[in-house]
């Protein structure tokens, strides 16, 4: 049975990542008739801020859960930013020295969360949970 603390998170990161897609579309196809400089700027930004409140959904996570879990969550990010730095570092030196095509950074981010979750999931087979 899942903890408050995880239901909870849960509950946020469902809201957030409406609030996400729910921005995110919107924006892509409206933002040719928004005027250029700050407004564009404005509405650019608009699908980004959920991703703060998934931050902050986050981290009340870390705050609320038993030792335990903060020790899966943190092997997870561990995990998540050795092999995303290790990641970035290997792809920079093939666009800089193989001619491999540019990637937007979004790539990043999403690799990073998804090796976050498997790197949860490696920890808590580890651990039994």
């Amino acid at each position: 049975m899942a903890s408050k603390a995880h239901q909870r998170y849960t509950r946020t990161m469902l809201l957030a990542s409406a609030a996400y897609v729910g921005t995110l579309f919107p924006v892509i196809t409206f933002i040719d008739v928004v005027p250029k400089g700050w407004p564009r700027y404005l509405a650019a930004l608009l699908p980004a801020l959920p991703c703060f409140w998934m931050l902050w959904a986050i981290l009340r996570l870390m705050r609320d859960v038993d030792e335990m879990w903060r020790r899966i969550y943190l092997e997870a990010a561990t995990f998540s930013l050795g092999l995303t730095i290790a990641a970035s570092v290997t792809w920079f030196f093939l666009v800089r020295l193989a001619d491999a095509p540019r990637m937007d950074l979004i790539w990043v981010a999403s690799f990073a969360f998804a090796m976050w979750g498997f790197g949860a999931f490696l920890a808590k087979r580890r651990y039994g949970v």
